[in-house]
C-alpha cells in the first residue's frame, strides 16, 4: 500500500506594487504579489503547513511574472512587500497533524492499558491461557494446565514457526503434549523480558 503525499498551496494574500514595466503588453501597470501558503498532504489530509512563497503577474495582462526578469528596483520592493507581509497560517493546515497525534496518543495509551493487564495475567495465571513466546529463533506457546500458589504448569506446545503472525496455526489442542512446571517467578520474569510477549485469555460472556 503506497503513501499518497502532496505538496497543496493556496493564494493568503495579493500584493500591488505600483510601477512596474511589463515586457508582455508593453504597459506600466502594476505588479501582483501572489503570497502563497499550503501544507503537506497526508491521504489528502493535511500534515504540515509549508514554508510561505510567492507568485508574480502583470496585473493588466495577467502573465506570470518569472522573479528573475525583475530589476533590482523592481526585487527590492517585491521583497521588502513580501517580507513584511503577515498572515494567518488557516487552521485547517494544522487539522492533519493534531488527527495524527490523537491518534499516536490513543495507541500509546490502549499500549500501556494493554501491557498493564497482561502484567495481571502473568501474575495471577487462569487455566487455559496461552502464552506467545519468542525462543530467540522462532516462536511457540505454552498452554497453562494447573496453578498452585507459587507454580504455573503448563502444556508445551511441540510446534515452533518463524513468524509470530503464525502462532494462530499452531495453537491447537493436539499439540499440546508436553507438559513443565514453572514458578511464577520465573514466568514474570519470562515477561519482563519479553519472552512472553503476549497472553491471550478466554473472556467469559456475562
Amino acid at each position: 500500500m503506497g503513501f499518497f503525499i502532496g505538496r497543496n498551496f493556496k493564494t493568503l494574500k495579493e500584493i500591488k506594487i505600483e510601477g512596474y514595466n511589463c515586457d508582455s503588453c508593453n504597459t506600466k501597470t502594476r505588479l501582483n504579489l501572489l503570497v502563497k501558503g499550503g501544507f503537506v498532504s497526508l491521504f489528502f489530509l493535511p500534515i504540515l503547513p509549508l514554508k510561505k512563497d510567492y507568485l508574480l503577474n502583470c496585473d493588466n495582462c495577467k502573465k506570470s511574472v518569472p522573479k528573475k526578469s525583475l530589476n533590482y528596483t523592481e526585487k527590492e520592493k517585491v521583497d521588502n512587500a513580501f517580507k513584511n507581509t503577515t498572515y494567518k497560517i488557516p487552521f485547517f493546515h494544522f487539522t492533519g497533524f493534531i488527527i495524527l497525534l490523537v491518534i499516536l496518543g490513543f495507541a500509546i495509551y490502549t499500549g500501556i492499558e494493554v501491557t498493564k493487564e497482561e502484567k495481571l495475567r502473568i501474575q495471577k495465571p487462569e487455566i487455559g491461557d496461552i502464552y506467545r513466546v519468542n525462543t530467540g529463533s522462532a516462536y511457540t506457546t505454552f498452554k497453562v494446565n494447573k496453578i498452585s500458589n507459587d507454580s504455573v504448569s503448563v502444556f508445551l506446545n511441540d510446534i515452533q514457526v518463524n513468524n509470530y503472525d503464525q502462532i494462530e496455526d499452531i495453537d491447537i489442542s493436539k499439540n499440546y503434549n508436553k507438559l513443565h512446571l514453572f514458578s511464577k517467578h520465573e514466568l514474570l520474569n519470562m515477561f519482563n523480558e519479553n519472552t512472553i510477549y503476549q497472553i491471550d485469555r478466554e473472556i467469559a460472556e456475562p
